[in-house]
Formats: structure tokens, C-alpha cells, sequence
């Protein structure tokens, strides 16, 4: 008998839930529209901020620029960097005045030419910072494309191809149709939207068993109901 009396609050309580437009909207549209923004929007929103660091230009200060003209020049080409002059480069940086500085050490470019060892190029940044760590890496890009220089210049100097230190390239080619590609992103979202809609459906319905009954003007009548 109390199955019975169950079945008979279950389905009059589905059927509120059917009838009310609102309900429907918060348990199926309000999901499918809040659920890209959690999963996808600080993914968008990060890219984006990292795409309008990389197009701007960080300031930075260079120590001991008159060691390595070849390698300033590097610099001073590159559009994501420029170069200014300040009185004590480590509290601008610390200031937030300038992104990094570059720290070459003495006879640098000598001591490349003459093919020794020089002292390490120091990199300062401050890594609570996003933007300096943005101009960290675009000087660590542009240190590989000058090493990568000097050792091209040293193999072309002794007679011998560049290539020889490339002796074959790779790529990447996807394979699988874009159904399967769609079928993979909608399983990695799917049981994100079923958790979701299964919480906030359970939630609308018991809203509706209480406050909905209320605002109906039942809530009374359903208490003194054996």
C-alpha cells in the first residue's frame, strides 16, 4: 500500500516537473549553456590572454649589451622585445617597470668567436609575474636561435652542410574522421553534463516539493493529507 501511496506522490510530483517551463529551462538549457562555459571558458579565456602577451612588446633591460652585438641585434629585431635603459634594472624589476633583464657576461662574443666556453647569459624574471614570465620565454627562444646560429656559422666555417645536424624531418597527420573526433570530445563532456543535469534536476524537483507547494498554495493541504 505505501509503494502504492510512493508511486502516486512520484508521479504527480514528475508530472509538476514536466508541466513547469521553468523547470525544464534550469534542468536542460541552463546545463547545456553553463556547462562549455565551466569546461571550455577558462581554457578560451587563458589562450586568449596568452595570444595578447605574445603579441605585445615586453620591455626588458640588457647588462653588458656591448659583449655580444650579435646577439643584441637578435633582440632588437625581435617585435615581442625592446630594450630600454634604466638606472637599476633589478628594481625596475622588481617595480614591475620592466619584464626581465639579460645578463651577459664579459668578453661573451670573444670568447664564442675564439670558440670557448664563455660564462652562462643569465635570464632574470620574476615568476609572479605572467608577463615577465612571457618575455622569459621569448628570450629563451631567441638565446636557442642564436646557439643554433653560432653552431651553423662553426660547421659552415669548416666546410661542412648545417644540414648535417638535420638528417630528416617528421610531421603529424591525424587519421581519424571527424565523427570520431566529435564522438571523443562529446564522451569527455557527456558525463560532465549528466552529473550536472542529474544534480540540478533532483535539486529543481525538491524546490518544487516544498517551496513550489507553497507558492501554490498546497503546501498546506498536503501536510494534512494521510
Amino acid at each position: 500500500m505505501r509503494l502504492k501511496h510512493v508511486s502516486l506522490v512520484l508521479g504527480k510530483e514528475m508530472l509538476n516537473t514536466i508541466r513547469d517551463r521553468r523547470t525544464l529551462v534550469i534542468m536542460i538549457v541552463v546545463p547545456l549553456l553553463l556547462m562549455p562555459l565551466i569546461v571550455l571558458g577558462p581554457s578560451l579565456l587563458r589562450v586568449s590572454m596568452e595570444e595578447s602577451r605574445q603579441s605585445e612588446a615586453q620591455e626588458i633591460a640588457v647588462i653588458n649589451a656591448n659583449s655580444a652585438p650579435g646577439l643584441l641585434q637578435l633582440v632588437e629585431t625581435n617585435e615581442g622585445l625592446e630594450i630600454v635603459d634604466v638606472d637599476d634594472p633589478t628594481t625596475a624589476l622588481s617595480g614591475g617597470e620592466i619584464a626581465a633583464i639579460l645578463v651577459v657576461p664579459e668578453g661573451f662574443e670573444t670568447n664564442i668567436n675564439n670558440e670557448e666556453m664563455p660564462e652562462p647569459i643569465e635570464i632574470r624574471f620574476d615568476l609572479s609575474s605572467e608577463t615577465s614570465q612571457t618575455a622569459q620565454g621569448k628570450l629563451e627562444g631567441l638565446l636557442a636561435q642564436y646557439r643554433q646560429r653560432v653552431v651553423d656559422q662553426r660547421i659552415s666555417d669548416r666546410g661542412i652542410s648545417p644540414e648535417i645536424l638535420n638528417p630528416f624531418s617528421s610531421s603529424s597527420v591525424n587519421v581519424a574522421p571527424p565523427e570520431r573526433v566529435s564522438g571523443f570530445f562529446l564522451g569527455l563532456m557527456l558525463p560532465l553534463f549528466l552529473i550536472l543535469w542529474a544534480a540540478i534536476g533532483g535539486a529543481q524537483t525538491a524546490i518544487d516539493v516544498t517551496a513550489g507547494e507553497k507558492e501554490r498554495q498546497t503546501l498546506e493541504s498536503m501536510l494534512v493529507t494521510p
